[in-house]
């Protein structure tokens, strides 16, 4: 994959509930926005990923998804590379607490991880 249309579509294809949510809150915070092509999509989708660790659901219910992530992050381009980390990754864990952050943190990939304390500086816990 090179271009974020073409992660946007794996995403969407791969992981069909995990879209459905962000679509929905995308379309609350952004009415006028289009949803393709764009790096508030992937924002949206780490504060999904922020509620379901804040609801206690397991990382096991979206381990595929963050294995997925991790892959891209070594065999696509730089512009999925830049929306992975400046979209998603960078908004991870905004506003979990650390008991709940720790569930997850624990079994990310290590380029999720350094990507995170390249930008944040310190684990979510």
């Amino acid at each position: 994959m090179e271009t974020v249309k073409e992660l946007f579509d794996a995403t969407r294809t791969q992981f069909p509930e995990l879209a459905e949510k962000t679509d929905n809150l995308h379309k609350q915070r952004y009415v006028d926005d289009e949803l393709e092509l764009n790096f508030l999509w992937f924002e949206c989708l780490a504060d999904v990923l922020n509620a379901e660790m804040t609801a206690h659901i397991p990382y096991e219910n979206y381990a595929n998804f963050f294995n997925f992530i991790s892959d891209q992050l070594t065999e696509s381009g730089r512009e999925i590379y830049e929306c992975i980390d400046v979209a998603l990754v960078e908004n991870l864990f905004f506003d979990v607490n650390a008991k709940h952050a720790k569930l997850y943190w624990d079994k990310l990939s290590k380029p999720i991880k350094e990507l995170y304390l390249g930008f944040h500086g310190q684990p979510p816990l």
